[in-house]
């Protein structure tokens, strides 16, 4: 198959003008997927805030503490990457989505201000930064979905697809959300997490509706992405990837219906929830792919020249060993229970 596609760009699959962009757009799908799994866990677990009661509030920002420097990361890397790496494809991206992109960037920019500013707030400020924080939250979801919104309708500027747009903007809000609340799940055993069965239970319903209508609507809207997906020698494994997802969203559903009785499969809804997130931008990737603006821009029309790509290849020669190490490293803990203070052991001074 990547002969085929090599060939069919006059290339072969070992000439750099073809593997080079290829890589890279391999680089930047990884990023955007660690992005919208770790970054989401924090958008999620912040927009949740305001459901929360205002000692549930200190500990969710305390289990964020560890990681929220490195959450913020992962999007002005994926920008950087697509910036340096396609720069056509990101002129045509950030003209269509102008104003989905700054509403994602006013976002986590608010939330990061919120954030230190709430540190070193006293008592009576911290409520106004919390609110902060969850809207810097809701803003950065939001901004997401209206991409993939826009994406799925192939950036139709119709008013019915403006307006599906800011549906799978509210089922992406869901499914961050989805994804924090399965977290605190698996990680708080009290009245936090009784609160987190519902936040779960409501927001899967909405992300089920989500992945159903971005697929229709690239179907609909695409006749290649159809024909792709139609295909007798794909159609199985298209039927096995709606049957998997289905099975996901169930399992879900019923594991937080025995929370209480199940406490062994606790973990179970955020692992899920992450397979989830992974197989829709799968599903996406697989039905655009190797187009990286639908019917407008392949990966190498991306691309202005094997001069700055083959620069930026030698640093992800290094950037590939290096990342997943210190990633690993710095979310070691991210999948542990709470840690309360009679569970840390003080050393006693000795005099």
């Amino acid at each position: 198959m990547i002969d085929t596609l090599a060939g069919s760009l006059g290339l072969n699959s070992y000439d750099p003008g073809f593997w080079m962009p290829l890589l890279c757009f391999t680089v930047f799908l990884g990023v955007s997927v660690a992005g919208a799994i770790l970054d989401g866990v924090d958008l999620g677990v912040g927009m949740l805030m305001p459901f929360a009661q205002p000692e549930q509030r200190d500990r969710m920002f305390t289990f964020l503490g560890p990681w929220r420097d490195m959450n913020v990361f992962w999007i002005f890397l994926g920008c950087a990457i697509l910036l340096s790496a396609f720069p056509k494809a990101w002129a045509y991206v950030s003209s269509v989505l102008y104003l989905p992109l700054m509403l994602l960037a006013a976002g986590a920019l608010l939330r990061g201000v919120s954030y230190e500013f709430r540190l070193r707030a006293l008592a009576g400020g911290r409520t106004v930064f919390a609110a902060a924080f969850a809207l810097g939250s809701l803003m950065t979801a939001f901004g997401q979905g209206l991409v993939l919104g826009r994406i799925a309708v192939n950036f139709g500027t119709e008013p019915g697809s403006e307006l599906f747009a800011v549906f799978i903007a509210f089922c992406t809000v869901a499914a961050f959300i989805l994804l924090g609340a399965a977290w605190l799940l698996m990680r708080v055993e009290d009245d936090l997490q009784l609160q987190a069965r519902g936040w779960v239970r409501r927001a899967a319903r909405l992300t089920a509706a989500g992945v159903v209508a971005v697929s229709v609507a690239l179907g609909m809207v695409n006749g290649g992405v159809f024909f792709k997906w139609t295909e007798s020698a794909r159609m199985p494994v298209v039927l096995t990837y709606w049957f998997a997802l289905l099975v996901m969203f169930v399992i879900i559903e019923l594991v937080v219906r025995k929370v209480q009785r199940a406490r062994i499969l606790i973990w179970l809804p955020f692992i899920l929830t992450v397979l989830i997130v992974m197989s829709v931008l799968a599903g996406l990737v697989f039905s655009v792919f190797p187009f990286f603006v639908l019917d407008e821009l392949t990966i190498w029309e991306s691309v202005t020249g094997l001069g700055t790509t083959r620069v930026l290849v030698a640093a992800f020669a290094f950037f590939l060993v290096v990342l997943p190490l210190v990633t690993l490293w710095y979310y070691r803990d991210m999948l542990g229970k709470e840690r309360k203070a009679r569970d840390v052991l003080f050393m006693k001074r000795m005099d």
